[in-house]
């Protein structure tokens, strides 16, 4: 594997798991859960990210040998028009349900959505979450509210994650591929082929 792309990769799961650390902190403190097996989120059409955060997966595919499979699967979703990210996999049972077949490398939208803020625009932290937690948890929500709007040092004790922030420190790994958003399913592609490219290796024949 390049040493440059891995190396990239590495730093971006740093501060994944740092996201993730925040995520489950403020959890912790307001009572936040998502839904058991809800899949909701993972079954937009609009999830974007940056080819800095596919990285870790685009790794973890060719290491394991799956970068074919993804990139074909990915090839024929275009063709029906389906841009859902080609890692989900929805519970044929229950609608509304499913999960994230590669969950360890998911990208950063997937771990901060209903669990983050936004700056605003004079910079103040604005929290929302998913309506199906604000259906389930409505006190947790009032709690998460609270925190925000009371300040230090009650919003220390919950201390939300900014999504901008995280962002800002993802896309700093490698500002020249880090701030340009992409379907989620183009962002997976351009990663691959990324890592196809830097081990020199063919791509695909061409159908």
């Amino acid at each position: 594997m390049h040493p440059d792309l891995s190396d990239l990769s590495s730093h971006v799961m740093q501060v994944f798991r740092e996201a993730g650390r925040a995520v489950a902190g403020f959890q912790l403190a307001t009572g936040l859960r998502c839904v058991p097996g809800c899949g909701v989120c993972c079954e937009s059409r609009h999830v974007e990210a940056t080819v800095v955060e596919a990285l870790p997966l685009a790794e973890e595919l060719c290491r394991g040998g799956k970068e074919t499979t993804v990139l074909d699967a990915i090839d024929e979703k275009e063709l029906r028009g389906d841009p859902v990210c080609v890692l989900y996999r929805p519970d044929s049972g229950t609608p509304g349900h499913g999960c994230c077949a590669y969950y360890e490398f998911r990208f950063l939208v997937c771990r901060l959505f209903g669990f983050s803020a936004r700056r605003g625009k004079l910079g103040k932290l604005e929290f929302s979450t998913c309506k199906i937690i604000k259906e389930h948890c409505p006190d947790a929500v009032t709690v998460a509210d609270r925190c925000m709007s009371a300040g230090p040092p009650l919003s220390q004790v919950a201390e939300i994650p900014v999504y901008q922030d995280m962002f800002m420190r993802v896309a700093g790994i490698d500002p020249g591929r880090g701030f340009r958003r992409y379907p989620v399913n183009q962002a997976i592609k351009n990663a691959l082929e990324l890592f196809y490219w830097k081990r020199t290796k063919p791509l695909r024949k061409s159908a």
